[in-house]
């Protein structure tokens, strides 16, 4: 059985352009899906996800990599040039910003 989540990333990958950031609001206003592309001066650069201290409330959901889509591990290590898939309900873009850091969420 497919979850919920790797279906519906499935659908916002094949949404995503390269190079471009990708965000889509659900339900509510704070509820969003948006894509963070890893840079070298990335917080997320050489990185492994289980080390991250990542908030309740943000998920990391997949990973494009090389024209794949990884569905991450706590043993996942991200590099340069992956697009970090990520949904969050939080109201507080502060939390984002502590992960992924700054203009993490672009404005409709």
């Amino acid at each position: 059985i497919v979850g919920f989540h790797h279906v519906v990333s499935n659908e916002i990958t094949k949404c995503t352009l390269p190079d471009e950031v990708m965000m889509m609001r659900l339900r509510a206003n704070n509820e969003i899906f948006f894509t963070h592309k890893v840079d070298k001066d990335s917080k997320l650069n050489d990185s492994y996800l289980g080390d991250l201290n990542i908030p309740e409330g943000i998920r990391v959901v997949a990973v494009e990599r090389e024209d794949k889509l990884i569905y991450p591990r706590l043993d996942f290590k991200f590099k340069v040039d992956d697009s970090v898939i990520v949904f969050t309900y939080l109201d507080d873009d502060d939390e984002l910003v502590k992960v992924f850091g700054k203009d993490v969420v672009p404005e409709l």
